[in-house]
């Protein structure tokens, strides 16, 4: 229940009336004692004194006992207390573009728009329905929200009222836009299928019809709205075909870029901005990375100008929208907006804008994709050896562009122009392929390009750059082996044949032991294959070497099967072996599964973890789809047996351990991938693999074992001395963008605070200092930090003292430069972001030729949200100040007629 008292300027609102009960019997009780005390008091008093204290006493305890009610004193709210209404405009590097996909109705709309058609050339009764179209379209979507909240909060038994009247207030918004529409609809040919298309949307559904309002009337919106389109496009490609005049104001039109669309849309004489001042306060902003505030004046002999320009590197439009609301008494907002967004969050919540703020987009983008080329993505090593050959694939963007080749240019420091033709067909990716190999040591930037194509939108996105590390050390691998058997002798050929790799191998006679190790050679390994030795043939200090290389140095141990492993390798085994197994070693033993047929037929295909792992990929250059994979291991020759391991046994399988590769039918695990520490240890289940090299040789085996080994080597630093190793994960990175470091310390003598320390050069001085954190184990010798840093050109370097001599130094070079590359990838406007936008918010989006519309709809949506100002009375200083006056004033007649 509500008390309201209507009065001239507001109502007074009880926020508790359901204290009344107690409120009126305190009053009733002071005012009882009040009449029966007073009159005895004041019996020697003159008048009027006598009467006039106790209805100061009794105006207090009333004033007091309304209190206890809470009451509110609740007015319209003015123009100037509903708010602002906020402008944004793009000024990314995506606005810049002059669309090339507008057909002459669509230029023809926008031109009139702008007003740069004749007076009275075009017909707008399309424009009309259109923009009437969006709002019932709109308001039905409001009603089908509304009935979801009613249906969730009779679920939850809260604020069914409140949602009830939100739906009585979206189904009277609806109601009033279907009239709207029926209204402008009369004048429509009642032959045509456009009549038919409005007249479905005459009945208005019963507010309770929730299938209607989910499936049905959107369906009757959406033929509507196209028939519209239809009727409109008709009408505008006539008028394009028929006046000189409005081809040559269209061409006028074609030829501004979106930026400056937006801007002639907001600037105009009787444009977006005037209109939205002549009824409100209006701030202007510029969003891109950041957000601007424009100054754009209020009165001026000319037509006013942006100070702006669409010279964003990225966007970020949903950031924008938030901390340009943020401390702002805001009314309604405008984004003017190509829709692209490609940093930041996406994620567009009802949360986006202070509550009760609608967001208005509109889109300065054709609705139709551009035609353009670009560059999608380019697959290349962050990181490669010196010598080290390797494949670039540039995969290209093709929208409204097909059926041509188009020559893609690569530039290295060694070679400055080597050219790959991409074929580009419908429906069909389009990729450059380029053979590789960099020798000269730091980091090295490639170009690749392709040049302008006929009709193309723009070129500015036809040249990328890319940086990648040329690592001078090459990766440490040590084989030993039990015997030479077919597997090893083909792995040694396949590795010692890879300029990256220097390869070292040792074979065990049989019987012996393993020798020709000094301390501190397995240790200094990035990669260590185990092919089946004896167990007895690795001494204590070794096997503690094959442990400690995994888990404090990063490394990673492969084991594969045969006679002795995993025969031997049971309870016996020592403790450092068995930590690099993928099962328990005391509750597990395992044994070969073999084939009994003649032919071998257990084939090996990678798990649901091995199908992501480029590792487990065909050779460049096959079909790369997942089933092509499955497919192309499915058609390798077979194997007679391997290892069945206890996948599905919770007790002996070891959690953190997972399978790569598995046998086609069971599914059982054949090659597995187990932390260890900071490192990895494989097991792999079967010393076959020389099988594959029927029919086609070499190609598959030496591929398998290449790809294995550079998986599971530790990404190699950058720079590296003796003792020292930093690298970063990037040397190419934008201003403000997060670039990992890492580093790692050889000998665990030199650690002081000193190595935690990285320093930043610029220009040859000290920039800034950032701390590296130790990971890993204490004493591995591992740290890691990040750096944050402006545009420049900078060199991070890594000292520790020597206490014997010189100090140790490693550096490597990091170039921080904008970029527009993401921004530019895509030309194709995002109406789906910006009607998401819009609709999350309760505002509503628009194409810019139907920007004219804009202020009626926003002061309709804003005015029609009841905004109030109110004042609560029960905890104001009006009430303290009344209450102390009238005790003052009481307290002050007793003291001049000698009561106090």
């Amino acid at each position: 229940m509500q008390f309201r008292i209507a009065i001239i300027i507001a109502q007074i609102s009880l926020q508790s009336p359901r204290s009344a009960p107690i409120a009126i019997g305190v009053a009733a009780l002071v005012l009882a004692a009040i009449v029966w005390l007073y009159p005895v008091q004041l019996r020697d008093v003159a008048w009027p004194w006598r009467g006039l204290l106790p209805i100061l006493r009794g105006v207090t305890v009333v004033a007091l006992a309304a209190a206890l009610l809470k009451p509110v004193a609740v007015r319209s709210a003015s123009s100037a207390e509903r708010g602002s209404v906020l402008v944004l405009l793009d000024r990314s590097r995506s606005m810049s573009v002059t669309d090339n996909s507008r057909s002459p109705a669509q230029l023809v709309a926008l031109a009139d728009s702008l007003q740069k058609l004749p007076a009275g050339a075009r017909t707008d009764v399309g424009s009309n329905l259109a923009s009437a179209l969006e709002r019932v379209r709109s308001s039905a979507a409001a009603v089908k929200a509304a009935l979801d909240d009613l249906d969730y909060a009779r679920v939850s038994g809260r604020e069914i009222d409140l949602r009830q009247s939100r739906v009585h207030r979206a189904y009277a918004d609806y109601t009033e836009a279907a009239h709207t529409l029926s209204t402008r609809a009369e004048g429509v040919d009642p032959e045509s299928d456009l009549h038919l298309r409005l007249a479905a949307l005459t009945p208005i559904p019963a507010i309770d019809a929730r299938e209607t309002w989910k499936t049905e009337l959107p369906a009757n919106i959406s033929r509507a709205i196209d028939a519209v389109q239809l009727y409109q496009n008709a009408s505008d490609e006539q008028l394009y075909q028929s006046r000189a005049d409005v081809r040559q104001a269209c061409d006028e039109v074609a030829a501004m870029s979106r930026f400056d669309l937006a801007s002639a849309a907001l600037l105009r004489s009787g444009g977006l901005l005037s209109r939205l001042r002549a009824e409100a306060d209006v701030q202007v902003f510029s969003v891109a990375d950041t957000v601007q505030p424009l100054d754009v004046p209020t009165k001026a002999a000319t037509q006013p100008v942006l100070h702006a320009s669409a010279d964003g590197y990225t966007t970020d439009l949903t950031r924008s929208i938030s901390e340009v609301a943020t401390g702002r008494n805001v009314r309604a907002i405008v984004l003017l907006s190509d829709g692209r967004q490609v940093s930041g969050d996406s994620t567009v919540v009802s949360g986006l804008a202070p509550g009760g703020v609608p967001v208005f987009t509109v889109a300065a983008a054709a609705p139709a994709a551009p035609r353009d080329l670009s560059f999608a993505t380019v697959r290349i090593p962050s990181a490669v050896f010196a010598g080290q050959r390797f494949m670039l694939r540039a995969d290209l963007r093709h929208e409204g562009i097909n059926n041509m080749n188009v020559e893609v240019h690569l530039q290295t420091p060694q070679v400055q122009d080597q050219v790959k033709t991409a074929a580009i067909r419908e429906g069909r990716r389009a990729s450059a392929y380029f053979p590789m190999e960099l020798s000269q040591i730091g980091a090295q930037k490639l170009r690749l390009w392709f040049n302008k194509a006929e009709g193309e939108i723009s070129d500015a996105n036809n040249l990328i750059e890319r940086w990648v590390k040329v690592v001078p050390q090459r990766m440490h691998v040590m084989l030993i082996a039990g015997s030479p058997g077919w597997d090893f002798q083909f792995v040694r050929n396949a590795l010692e044949r890879s300029p990256e790799l220097q390869v070292r191998e040792i074979t065990i006679r049989p019987g012996g032991r393993l020798q020709g190790l000094a301390r501190g050679d397995i240790l200094a390994q990035d990669v260590l294959v185990l092919f089946d030795p004896p167990m007895a043939a690795f001494d204590a200090a070794q096997w503690d070497e094959v442990e400690q290389l995994a888990e404090r140095r990063g490394g990673s141990v492969i084991l594969v099967a045969g006679s002795h492993l995993p025969v031997e390798y049971g309870k016996a085994a020592p403790i450092p072996v068995s930590k690099l197994l993928p099962y328990r070693v005391f509750s597990y033993t395992p044994a070969w599964r073999v084939w009994p047929g003649a032919a071998p037929q257990f084939h090996f295909v990678p798990s649901q973890l091995g199908e992501s792992l480029d590792a487990l990929r065909p050779p460049e250059g096959e079909n790369q789809s997942a089933d092509a994979i499955n497919s192309h291991w499915e058609q390798l020759p077979g194997a007679y047996r391997f290892v069945q391991l206890p996948v599905n046994d919770a007790e002996s399988w070891k959690p953190d351990a997972h399978e790569l590769l598995v046998e086609s039918d069971s599914r059982l695990p054949v090659l597995t991938e187990m932390r260890v520490g900071l490192g990895r240890a494989f097991f792999l289940g079967t010393n076959e693999t020389w099988r594959w090299r029927y029919k086609i040789g070499e190609r598959n085996q030496d591929h398998f074992w290449r790809q294995l080994i550079t998986y599971a080597s530790e990404p190699p630093y950058f720079a590296r001395t003796d003792r020292l190793a930093l690298d970063a994960d990037k040397v190419a990175a934008e201003p403000g963008e997060t670039v990992h470091i890492r580093a790692r310390l050889s000998d665990e003598r030199l650690g002081t605070s000193r190595a935690e320390q990285l320093e930043i050069l610029r220009d040859g001085k000290l920039f800034a200092a950032r701390p590296l954190d130790p990971t890993g184990p204490a004493g591995s010798g591992r740290f890691a930090g990040t750096v944050n840093l402006p545009i420049g050109q900078y060199m991070l370097r890594w000292s520790v003292p020597n206490p014997r001599g010189p100090t140790f130094s490693v550096q490597i070079p990091l170039h921080i430069a904008a970029n527009d590359e993401a921004e530019l990838a895509d030309l194709s406007g995002d109406e789906r972001m910006l009607r998401k936008i819009a609709d999350a918010t309760g505002g509503e989006f628009m194409t810019i030729d139907r920007i004219g519309n804009l202020p009626d709809r926003l002061f309709a949506i804003s005015n029609s949200r009841v905004r109030v100002a109110e004042l609560r009375l029960w905890d104001s200083p009006i009430l303290f100040c009344f209450i102390v006056g009238c005790l003052g004033i009481e307290w002050a007649i007793r003291k001049r007629a000698g009561l106090a």
